[in-house]
């Protein structure tokens, strides 16, 4: 197996609602997937990500329930443009049926 990946994983404590965060890393820098529901927990995510030197290269976040994108601004903070991937919301999916 290479070290050219290695999958990261968070999980906020119970009283933050026990939320995860992945984050891929790369040679070239991190893939996160989801960002966390508490401020203090993506605030955790990031210092975790910074200690791996390596830029956070994009975000997925796999569904749009706040648990899932709303550490997003405290996440990307201070950081140049980073693409973000997400799924529609389920009122557009449901739409398009």
């Amino acid at each position: 197996m290479s070290d050219a990946l290695v999958i990261h994983h968070y999980t906020s404590p119970g009283e933050a609602f026990f939320v995860n965060t992945y984050w891929i890393e790369t040679l070239a820098g991190n893939i996160v997937i989801d960002t966390q529901f508490l401020i203090a927990q993506a605030q955790a995510v990031r210092a975790a990500l910074d200690a791996t030197g390596k830029l956070i290269l994009g975000v997925i976040i796999t569904h749009p329930h706040p648990d899932h994108y709303n550490g997003t601004g405290t996440l990307l903070a201070g950081l140049a443009a980073v693409p973000m991937y997400a799924t529609l919301p389920p009122s557009v999916r449901y739409r398009t049926l």
